[in-house]
């Protein structure tokens, strides 16, 4: 994956970029979004100002059936219609005179400003170009008085004076005093149209200058902010990375015997990376104490070893490791040193002195403290000893049997010498004699 590959920087910087477009592209949706902001601003308009209008014109035609109520009171149809048709004829409402009061009489329109024609005429059957019974439906609405309105088209005076058609909205109510009268008045709706255009065309050019006005405000307050914010955060987050980086590679390198010491840096910050730097220094100096530790204890073993190698035996490794590896190579140096001690004594020269002087027959030295080989080499000695005062013993008794036998020795031969002189003489006695008769 490229993203994984880039270094820290460059993803730093893919995500300021990233957040730079975002923001963007946020502003583009809500500048080239005015239009649908507009139609949705028109629609709840529309209907905002529907039930407004639906409001008035109700309001209004049950005020005006309450004021006629007083004035046709007590008099006959004639009088009444008379004064209901002085009352409305000349009320018109809306910008363009278009709303107006009528009256009918059941399904019998009796009084109607604009439309002198429809006056005596039944118009129960009457409906719209979209099939809407609407004098029925005002009729059958005034007589249940539960306040619904009724949407037909009808005709709509023009300002040129000519009729025209448009959607209306109508409401009814029954004239009390009066003889199944009713009155209903109603608005053209069509003009809704170009009222709420007006109306959000305001508010939209408004909410545009604000909208303007705050997206600057925004992306000065985005780069005074956010900019600053962001360089503060990248030289942070890579001095911290550096320091870790720094500290890890010097640890290593202390490790593989590189350097001689840890430069380590502490990281005085308290957010995840300054107690990832001071737990990383907890356990760099943990292991250089455990790493020294280990050190004066192979030195302890190195120097059983030297020991070792000139035959002196006995001595123990007495530090201790965090390695519970190099704890268990400790009790295994120190089982085996005293094994020697206990098998070879704790020094060979003491042994090699013995052995010297056994080779030179003096077999009186003997080990102080002797233990296993020690102990056998002084009893080589006792026993040597020992055999050599048995040996002297029975020299002592050779000699002193040789001395007789000597002695016997030398008896035998003084009588052996004194017989030869006495042989010797009797024969020169003898040749003497022979000599004698030979004359």
């Amino acid at each position: 994956m490229i993203y994984g590959n880039l270094s820290l920087k460059y993803k730093f910087l893919v995500l300021a970029l990233g957040s730079f477009i975002s923001f963007a592209i946020f502003v583009g949706f809500m500048l080239f979004g005015k239009e649908e902001i507009a139609i949705s601003m028109q629609e709840n308009l529309s209907s905002i100002i529907q039930k407004e209008t639906e409001e008035k014109i109700k309001l209004g035609t049950d005020s005006m059936a309450s004021s006629l109520r007083a004035l046709v009171n007590g008099l006959d149809e004639k009088s009444q219609l008379a004064i209901i048709a002085k009352a409305i004829e000349d009320f018109h409402f809306e910008d363009d005179k278009s709303g107006y009061y009528f009256v009918y009489k059941g399904h019998v329109n009796v009084v109607h400003p604009n439309r002198k024609d429809l006056i005596g005429t039944s118009l129960q059957n009457a409906k719209d170009s979209n099939g809407v019974y609407y004098v029925q439906e005002l009729y059958k609405n005034a007589k249940e008085g539960k306040g619904k309105f009724v949407y037909f088209v009808f005709s709509k005076p023009l300002p040129d004076g000519r009729l025209g058609e448009a959607q209306k909205v109508a409401y009814s109510a029954m004239i009390p005093n009066t003889d199944n009268m009713w009155i209903s008045t109603g608005v053209y709706i069509d003009t809704l149209q170009g009222h709420t255009s007006k109306i959000s065309k305001l508010i939209l050019t408004s909410m545009q200058e604000i909208l303007h006005r705050n997206i600057w405000f925004s992306i000065i307050i985005f780069l005074a902010i956010f900019c600053p914010l962001t360089i503060i955060f990248y030289n942070n987050l890579t001095k911290g990375i550096r320091i870790l980086q720094h500290n890890v590679v010097s640890f290593f390198r202390y490790l593989n015997r590189e350097i001689s010491h840890i430069d380590f840096i502490p990281l005085k910050s308290r957010d995840e990376l300054g107690c990832m730097a001071q737990t990383i220094g907890d356990n760099i100096q943990q292991t250089n104490e455990s790493l020294k530790q280990d050190s004066i204890l192979v030195q302890d073993v190195l120097n059983i070893v030297e020991e070792a190698k000139v035959g002196r035996f006995g001595k123990l490794v007495v530090h201790k490791s965090l390695n519970p590896q190099i704890n268990e190579l400790k009790d295994t140096i120190n089982a085996m040193s005293s094994t020697l001690l206990e098998l070879l004594g704790d020094d060979l020269k003491k042994s090699s002195r013995a052995f010297t002087s056994y080779e030179n027959n003096d077999f009186t030295d003997r080990i102080e403290d002797a233990k296993g080989f020690g102990v056998a080499i002084n009893g080589l000695g006792d026993s040597i000893a020992q055999m050599l005062k048995i040996s002297a013993s029975y020299a002592h008794e050779l000699s002193e049997k040789n001395k007789e036998l000597e002695s016997a020795v030398e008896n035998l031969t003084q009588g052996a010498h004194t017989q030869s002189q006495s042989l010797q003489n009797a024969a020169a006695q003898i040749d003497a004699e022979c000599l004698k008769s030979n004359k």
